[in-house]
């Protein structure tokens, strides 16, 4: 009598392939989202860089005498409209004013109640 011996299995089951497919599904949907939320935090931490350069650029034209005072203006910057407001208060210390520059996009409708910089200065 002939006794066959049976050879090794190979290769991986039906099953196997099925879970090796949900276990990289979730891993490539979890690294989906983070890649979304890493693109909308760039893009929100340029926007604020933009606005304080704006923001910059104001102070710097109040310093000099040539932008005016207490007033809402529009600028373009980096390709885009901010509409800066510029406040003046007075402070405890007589003789001292805080300067409040905020800055907003003008072209964004959403955006525009967000403020994005605020710049505060004693002199």
């Amino acid at each position: 009598m002939v006794v066959m011996k049976c050879a090794k299995q190979q290769g991986f089951s039906l099953i196997e392939v099925l879970i090796a497919l949900v276990v990289v599904s979730i891993a490539l949907l979890a690294l989906m989202e983070g890649m979304g939320a890493i693109i909308q935090t760039q893009s929100q931490l340029r926007l604020q860089a933009q606005a304080q350069q704006v923001a910059w650029q104001q102070w710097q034209l109040l310093r000099v005498g040539i932008a005016s005072k207490d007033e809402v203006i529009k600028v373009t910057h980096a390709e885009r409209d901010w509409q800066v407001k510029t406040t003046f208060t007075d402070t405890d210390f007589p003789g001292t004013r805080q300067v409040v520059i905020q800055v907003l996009p003008s072209d964004d409708l959403k955006s525009r109640a967000q403020l994005l910089s605020a710049l505060v200065v004693t002199p």
